[in-house]
């Protein structure tokens, strides 16, 4: 698995910009200001979506069509796997 890693960083070309940049100093934060707000960020979007499917979302989705305990409970977790994969992807 590394191997193949390796050899996809190996055989990009060189970006002129990334060689003239400076190093990072030591004590730069492995996670940066912009990153942090990114993932509290999508966090609380995730949280609010996922709780509110599942306190509420019986009762908005009678209206659309009737699920089952165990429908309503695969629904709501398809939603958060979809909601990490379009994060992934983003």
């Amino acid at each position: 698995m590394d191997t193949f890693g390796a050899l996809a960083l190996a055989t990009d070309p060189a970006n002129p910009e990334v060689l003239n940049r400076l190093p990072e100093p030591k004590s730069a934060p492995l996670i940066t200001m912009n990153m942090w707000k990114m993932i509290i960020g999508q966090s609380i979007y995730q949280l609010v979506v996922t709780l509110t499917l599942d306190f509420i979302g019986k009762d908005l989705m009678k209206y659309m069509s009737p699920l089952d305990e165990n429908s309503f409970e695969t629904f709501v977790f398809n939603t958060y796997v979809w909601m990490q994969l379009f994060n992934q992807l983003k």
